[in-house]
């Protein structure tokens, strides 16, 4: 696995025609990467392209009830693919229109994409985990957590803002702005300031929340996000009430003018180590120019003068160029494409999927090599005409043994096959039954139920070196985690196991699977159970996730004694 740190930096290179088609088959040869202005030496090169759709998979033979497999029939392709619906920035009929292009997508989606479906409201959920089973990501989209909401921290179009819900001055009332209104109009902007911080504030936790979420896992990842706005790295903007004059507005200590470049930049960062490239899509499509004759804009007792009409007007012109700055900037500090002129989202999803699957990765080693802290601004040039490049533009120079990045970029091979929702792995198969311990005692506060699992390993996948006199060595560690449906771990379960194998036991093994037991008490309710197998020798591993139903078993009767 490619590591990235300060000393190894990695870049993922998207490189289109002039009609937006992947360019494929370039070499080392033709990529030139420049740090503040001076020539690296590339020391790594891959090309990443797209597989051809596999035919339709056989299906699966029928399984015994409560025995469960990792084995895959259709191989993943692609790196995996992230869908944000955010509902803490975007009005209620944009949601509606994601949700239509998603389902709109599954209908064509390539099979093998793994893909996983996050929601952000008043905090980041996962609501599917990854996965290419089109029934489990409709299943998701049916889910209520997906359904559109309005947020409390936000304006719905065709709703009064809350600038214009607070009164104006009325018609007739005398020349001039009293002390009252000007006080009116601070706490206004307060207020606004107080909610675009809040939303700043979420948001770049939903971010950092992700690029730990996903930093565990191997390869590169696309991130689409769907937003009504995009508030990161916004100034918060407060509409001038209507009955007041800008100047009398713009009065001191009621913007407060706060800035959020730093923080975005550093969750930029942290994404970028994580190998995630953002998508940011404008949910609401292309927008039609506002109106200076809004007819269905509510009357609080203020004349709606031309010059204020056209105010608002330029304002939220003015709004949209700053929104789609935010998301050109954010997707070019992580190596990723805005997208705002269309109203085709399930094409714009299709066109992401393409873009994010055909790439090519070059690393360097700085000719700095210092732990500075500032900026250093990348470049890539490549020799053919008429290209467009999407990548990384640069990052900051942290320890990562300060900020923690090392980790991110180093992550335990055990921790990242156990991440609820994760991609299964494959390289150890193995069938494994799931089920209520039979004879268990019952729990006397009916919190929790034991379920035995007992598993069957393929030892083809596991390194088993014979030594000198023909013994078979190597290692096994295996793991339950129980989380709830809010992604908290429950309770877990973990056992090594040391393996020492004579011949004709390795031999009876390849062909029968190696058998082992766990139990674990689970709390009732949905639980998600992800179970894991890891070769301690070469981090080889095999996972899969089995969603379940935990209820009381009922008590048998006890043996009549004689």
């Amino acid at each position: 696995m490619l590591r990235q740190t300060v000393n190894n930096v990695v870049i993922d290179v998207v490189v289109t025609d002039k009609y937006g088609q992947p360019v494929k088959g370039l070499d080392k040869a033709r990529f030139q990467v420049l740090e503040n202005g001076v020539a690296q030496q590339i020391s790594f090169f891959e090309e990443h392209q797209a597989e051809p759709a596999p035919a339709a998979p056989a299906p699966l033979p029928q399984l015994p009830p409560n025995v469960f497999t990792n084995f895959n029939p259709t191989p993943d392709m692609g790196p995996a693919l992230v869908l944000l619906l955010d509902s803490l920035n975007t009005p209620t009929a944009d949601q509606a229109k994601v949700r239509m292009a998603m389902l709109d997508y599954l209908k064509q989606v390539p099979a093998g994409t793994r893909i996983a479906v996050f929601t952000l409201a008043s905090r980041l959920r996962l609501l599917q985990g990854f996965t290419g089973d089109l029934a489990l990501l409709k299943t998701a989209l049916a889910n209520p957590q997906s359904w559109p909401k309005q947020s409390h921290l936000t304006d719905d179009p065709g709703q009064d803002t809350y600038a214009e819900s607070m009164p104006g001055p009325g018609i007739g009332a005398s020349s001039g702005i009293s002390s009252a209104d000007v006080l009116m109009a601070r706490f206004v902007g307060d207020e606004q300031d107080f909610r675009m911080d809040q939303r700043v504030r979420i948001t770049l936790d939903a971010f950092n929340s992700l690029s730990a979420y996903l930093g565990a896992l191997s390869g590169r990842k696309n991130l689409i996000w769907f937003s009504g706005s995009f508030p990161l790295g916004l100034t918060p903007s407060i509409p001038v009430p209507q009955g007041l004059s800008p100047a009398a507005f713009q009065t001191e200590g009621l913007s407060s003018g706060r800035t959020y470049d730093e923080e975005l930049h550093r969750a930029s960062d942290l994404l970028e180590l994580a190998r995630v490239a953002v998508y940011p899509v404008a949910a609401g499509g292309i927008t039609s120019p506002p109106s200076q004759f809004n007819a269905s804009q509510a009357n609080n007792g203020a004349l709606h003068a031309p010059n204020v009409t056209m105010n608002q007007s330029a304002h939220e012109a003015g709004d949209e160029l700053s929104v789609h700055s935010t998301m050109d900037t954010l997707a070019e500090d992580t190596g990723g494409r805005a997208f705002y002129s269309t109203n085709d989202l399930a094409g714009a999803i299709r066109t992401i999927s393409q873009l994010g699957a055909n790439y090519y990765s070059v690393a360097y080693v700085p000719v700095d090599r210092n732990y500075d802290g500032k900026y250093r601004k990348s470049i890539v040039k490549v020799d053919s005409p008429k290209v467009k490049l999407d990548y990384r533009r640069g990052y900051y120079a942290d320890d990562p043994a300060r900020t923690g990045a090392d980790k991110l970029a180093h992550p335990a091979r055990t921790a990242s096959v156990l991440l609820r929702g994760a991609p299964g792995e494959t390289q150890i198969l193995f069938k494994v039954r799931v089920a209520p311990t039979e004879g268990a005692p019952a729990d006397p506060h009916g919190a929790g139920v034991r379920y035995s699992i007992n598993w069957v390993a393929d030892l083809h996948g596991v390194s088993l070196p014979a030594s000198a006199n023909g013994m078979r060595h190597g290692g096994l560690e295996l793991v339950a985690v129980a989380y709830d449906n809010e992604g908290k771990a429950r309770n877990s379960v973990t056992n090594t196991a040391s393996l020492i194998l004579k011949p004709e036991e390795y031999a009876t093994y390849l062909k029968t699977g190696l058998q082992f037991h766990q139990e674990l008490d689970l709390p009732r309710g949905l639980i998600y159970l992800r179970v894991a197998i890891v070769d301690t020798t070469n981090e080889h591993a095999g996972a899969t996730e089995i969603p379940l139903t935990v209820v009381p078993q009922p008590v048998k009767a006890a043996t009549a004694q004689k």
